[in-house]
């Protein structure tokens, strides 16, 4: 699973590996299906849509 902020296209987090070097950010599962992105103090400059991904073939987003 991938998290990418979809206006700027920055990565945020791979898996659980925070990629953004943002310490506000985390990512948690509760199993292989459920996945979030976390941020805390959300600021004005966190504003946006924010896209997960999985790796299949064809590509799913949502």
């Amino acid at each position: 699973v991938g998290w990418v902020k979809a206006d700027t296209k920055a990565i945020q987090a791979i898996h659980e590996h925070v990629i953004t070097h943002n310490p506000r950010v985390s990512v948690s599962h509760s199993d292989h299906s459920t996945w979030n992105l976390h941020i805390k103090g959300v600021q004005l400059e966190d504003a946006g849509l924010y896209m997960c991904q999985i790796n299949t073939d064809p590509m799913k987003s949502q």
